[in-house]
């Protein structure tokens, strides 16, 4: 929620598409789509960026890198024995919107040495937009990356009842909407 706000405010002021960079850090919505290929029991995803291209882009801001270069996906599998270990890498390399034409590593586990990786769930991220003149950058460090989008989603649910009814993205709901009352907006 909080880089798709970014983003779009960068669009809005410099008329450009920014550029936004993931980890290194366990991503969820991949190692779910890794958890979800036939033939492996458990699995785990770093999201690793392309330091070249994120160097680039932190020197130029108006750099646009092909986006399936920009990160590199360190997949961590534990296989249950019913399919070929090569036809599962196979799919996992050619997984439309996840994998397919990014740089993907994996590598066989035990589920011991799954679940030790699962412990690790911090991440971060770099929102960077900008023209020939001006830059901006937001980045964001989590230690517990669940426990940080339970705080982004509770804060954005205290604004449903602000709302009409109807379905919103984080765009759409007025920043103010979030703030929790006069003890919070003497803080601001």
């Amino acid at each position: 929620g909080v880089f798709s706000l970014i983003r779009g405010l960068f669009v809005d002021v410099f008329g450009t598409s920014p550029q936004t960079f993931w980890g290194p850090g366990v991503s969820q919505g991949h190692s779910e789509a890794l958890r979800n290929i036939k033939g492996i029991a458990d699995a785990v995803q770093f999201t690793i960026p392309n330091a070249e291209i994120l160097q680039k882009v932190e020197s130029d801001p108006t750099f646009a890198p092909q986006k399936d270069i920009m990160h590199e996906r360190h997949c961590y599998i534990c296989l249950d024995g019913t399919r070929d270990k090569e036809e599962i890498i196979e799919e996992i390399k050619n997984t439309d919107n996840y994998f397919k034409g990014q740089p993907v590593f994996v590598k066989i586990c035990s589920q011991e040495e799954i679940a030790s990786l699962r412990q690790k769930t911090s991440h971060q991220g770099v929102v960077f937009g900008g023209d020939a003149t001006s830059q901006m950058r937001l980045s964001a460090t989590m230690e517990n990356n669940p426990e940080f989008t339970a705080k982004i989603m509770y804060a954005y649910s205290k604004a449903v009842k602000k709302l009409d009814s109807g379905v919103y993205n984080v765009t759409e709901i007025p920043v103010s909407f979030l703030q929790r009352g006069k003890e919070q907006s003497a803080l601001i």
